[in-house]
């Protein structure tokens, strides 16, 4: 399918930038939304960045919207500083995120629709 829209979350870490640079290489997608908390260093015709604090998933639901939904958000507790903090990135935002792309009808879990990868070093 050609003329589709991805939308990463966590497109500066290990596993996002290089999906990132993935997606931007593939002719099937013409747009790459990436939601971040910081810049993710590149720039490319196909990116539109979003730069939010990621805290309310909830505010942001409403700009999601495309076809292909990944997230890649992860750290770990050295780098978040407390369990709390860890959690935070590895558990409650993904599962707001995946509410929030319920809400917008992505359906499929997998390669198709949604997919979830993460990645500790």
């Amino acid at each position: 399918m050609k003329n589709r829209i991805a939308v990463v979350f966590g497109p500066t870490g290990l596993v996002g930038g290089y999906l990132v640079r993935e997606l931007v290489n593939r002719e099937d997608y013409t747009r790459v939304i990436c939601f971040s908390r910081r810049d993710i260093g590149f720039k490319h015709e196909k990116i539109t960045s979003v730069l939010d604090s990621l805290t309310d998933v909830t505010q942001i639901a409403d700009k999601i919207s495309g076809d292909d939904l990944y997230c890649c958000l992860g750290t770990t507790i050295k780098k978040a500083g407390t369990k709390t903090a860890f959690l935070k990135v590895d558990y409650e935002l993904p599962v707001a995120i995946a509410k929030a792309a319920k809400k917008k009808r992505y359906r499929k879990f997998g390669r198709d629709f949604l997919h979830w990868s993460k990645c500790h070093k």
